[in-house]
């Protein structure tokens, strides 16, 4: 029997509204979207966070 396997490194529920993120400190690294989490989650959005915009990340309210 074969699994797909997703990766997502954290996921924040706020609101009502699901978000899910993905972190690399290379902003040019390869990030597979994960399509069947966005499909079970259809309201919820994915962000990758990386060294250009971690800080907007931590600092976000």
């Amino acid at each position: 029997m074969y699994f797909k396997v997703i990766e997502i490194d954290f996921i924040e529920e706020s609101g009502g509204e699901i978000q899910a993120y993905e972190f690399k400190w290379n902003p040019n690294a390869k990030v597979k979207r994960p399509n069947s989490f966005l499909k079970a989650y259809p309201e919820s959005t994915f962000q990758i966070i990386h060294q250009g915009n971690f800080e907007r990340f931590l600092m976000e309210d």
